[in-house]
């Protein structure tokens, strides 16, 4: 709201507002220790007993889906979510089926399998959150896209290496700039043209090649 204090007009947009933004919003391990006193001191954070942390009304939560329930279905590991999603058949929403599948089964074939729908992105690892982020662009309307990507092998079995080439080249096909730093043969031999810094590199300057 609007407030004029003098001869100045301000904005003040509510206390509550204010100390969410300020101490609430922000990951409290990153805050500084007096700021994080505070915030233990006026806030009190509990499991919502109505949900029991699902973040969905009753209405959502008693809705099933051969017998499966949204909350449910996000604590699965996506590759028993995406088995799950291979086996339901039903016309009316055969498109949204469709595209499900293909991101869940994206994400198993790039080694992220193991992770939950329900899980907070901001516990995932620089990697992790690289790779989540390759399978939604792919899933993605816009062309003539740069992307750039730092490594997204880090972590990766050799065999789901060759799986993320694929996605890699499913979104250049599409009409995209891709362009990976990266380390590894099996990635670099699939590039249309390679940017070598070296050797030479450090102290040396480098060369560009």
């Amino acid at each position: 709201m609007k407030v004029k204090v003098g001869k100045s007009n301000l904005t003040f947009e509510g206390l509550v507002t204010k100390v969410k933004r300020l101490y609430l919003a922000k990951d409290r391990e990153s805050i500084q220790s007096h700021i994080r006193a505070f915030a233990d001191r006026a806030v009190k954070l509990t499991v919502c007993p109505e949900c029991d942390g699902a973040r969905l009304n009753q209405a959502a939560l008693a809705a099933r889906i051969d017998g499966y329930g949204i909350a449910e279905c996000s604590g699965m590991q996506i590759s028993d979510l995406a088995e799950i999603i291979r086996d339901l058949k039903d016309a009316s929403v055969g498109p949204m089926l469709e595209g499900l599948r293909d991101t869940l089964e994206s994400m198993v074939d790039i080694g992220l399998g193991y992770l939950s729908l329900d899980r907070e992105s901001s516990t995932l690892s620089g990697g992790e959150a690289q790779r989540v982020k390759l399978v939604r662009h792919l899933g993605s309307s816009l062309t003539d896209v740069t992307y750039v990507f730092d490594e997204p092998t880090v972590g990766l079995h050799p065999h789901d290496i060759q799986r993320m080439n694929d996605l890699l080249l499913q979104l250049r096909d599409k009409g995209n700039t891709v362009l990976v730093v990266e380390h590894k043969p099996e990635t670099i031999r699939i590039a249309d043209y390679v940017v070598d810094l070296g050797p030479g590199a450090g102290m040396a300057g480098g060369r560009l090649c």
